[in-house]
């Protein structure tokens, strides 16, 4: 059970990692590796308003389940009535980096970057991380970026994933927002002395980082 100060440090932390920007018609939309099905509802919700004909999903298989990311995205989507030959995947990507750079040369590969404007759809804690690493390894700089995150609330990945999984997560992206610009893997993003307040907090309160690797 989290105490009232360590939600407080989630929900601080939680609103810096998630990046909300306004959708407009694009090229096509980019779901990105995650097992979290709201990428795939938010996804074909704006394929079905008429934002992008296309939809890529991007994203490996783990350990722990028999299909990929991108398949069990898809797998959602067709569910949600998006026709299959609007859908491709991409499910080699076992990192952000390469989701955004083996989506690229998906992309590229069916000719779909006609006007050069493409949507990513992510779980909000990971949308700024996702515009970090587009901005700095998506191969062609004159592309217009949008980034849209699902409708999840922070309460939501607690019920579905637990608090301390959740913290875990977002304390993970944080340090990757914060150390990978340095290695150039993502852009500089703005600083918040609040999430960083935040982030120091919730790690003395007991919440391992578990650097990525």
């Amino acid at each position: 059970m989290l105490s009232d100060e360590e939600q407080r440090a989630a929900q601080i932390l939680f609103d810096y990692l998630t990046v909300r920007q306004t959708p407009s018609k694009a090229d096509v939309l980019i779901g990105l590796g995650t097992y979290h099905l709201g990428a795939a509802i938010k996804a074909a919700e704006l394929w079905h308003a008429g934002l992008a004909p296309q939809i890529i999903f991007s994203g490996y298989r783990n350990d722990r389940h028999e299909k990929t990311e991108a398949e069990m995205l898809r797998d959602e989507a067709l569910k949600l009535d998006v026709p299959a030959d609007a859908i491709l995947i991409e499910n080699q990507a076992s990192n952000t980096g390469l989701n955004i750079t083996l989506s690229y040369a998906l992309a590229k590969q069916h000719d779909l970057l006609k006007t050069n404007r493409v949507i990513f759809v992510h779980k909000p804690y990971m949308t700024r991380r996702t515009l970090a690493t587009v901005e700095a390894q998506w191969p062609d700089p004159t592309t217009d970026i949008i980034v849209v995150p699902t409708d999840a609330t922070l309460d939501d990945f607690f019920a579905s994933d637990g608090t301390d999984q959740t913290i875990r997560s977002m304390l993970a992206d944080y340090y990757c927002v914060k150390t990978y610009p340095e290695k150039g893997w993502q852009t500089p993003q703005p600083a918040s002395p609040e999430a960083e307040e935040a982030s120091r907090f919730l790690i003395s309160h007991g919440h391992a980082l578990k650097i990525p690797v």
